[in-house]
């Protein structure tokens, strides 16, 4: 349960939505809205980690599928490398579902890797974050009449 490790996720929506900063402290980490076009959508993601990092920045172009054609269905996997991370992040970490390095002796300098779900690389400790974000969105050239769907979210889905 990534929870563990996870203070946080700050979806930055397009300025035209209302409170376009949306804070989701708790699981799950989602933002669902309506609208008619794509934009950049920033999405930090907040650590409990008193040293760095604190947080990680994705900048997920969140575009949407032409009308009558099939649903858009985005994933974007991203692989994060912890190097030396404090006592306390890495039992964070491994109580959210990491593994230790099987090939490094507890005493020796190690890295944690945290992996997007999806991802296949095995090694070091990993740990599977939620996939940013999957989304089915629609759009139409008229607005007006079609409403559209945005469903940018964070699945809580992590996988050891």
């Amino acid at each position: 349960n990534i929870q563990h490790f996870v203070e946080k996720v700050v979806f930055h929506l397009h300025e035209s939505f209302p409170k376009p900063k949306r804070v989701c402290k708790d699981p799950p980490y989602k933002v669902e809205e309506s609208g008619y076009a794509g934009f950049i959508l920033p999405i930090e993601v907040y650590f409990k980690n008193k040293e760095e990092p604190k947080k990680v920045r994705f900048d997920y172009d969140l575009f949407l599928h032409l009308e009558g054609h099939p649903p858009v269905n985005h994933l974007r996997c991203e692989k994060l490398t912890f190097n030396n991370p404090t006592d306390e992040f890495r039992r964070k970490l491994l109580k959210a579902g990491g593994t230790r390095d099987p090939h490094k002796q507890v005493s020796e300098e190690s890295k944690v890797m945290v992996m997007q779900e999806g991802s296949t690389s095995l090694f070091s400790q990993h740990l599977k974050l939620p996939t940013l974000p999957n989304n089915s969105l629609t759009s139409s050239s008229d607005p007006k009449k079609t409403k559209s769907f945005h469903s940018s979210k964070v699945r809580v889905s992590p996988d050891a």
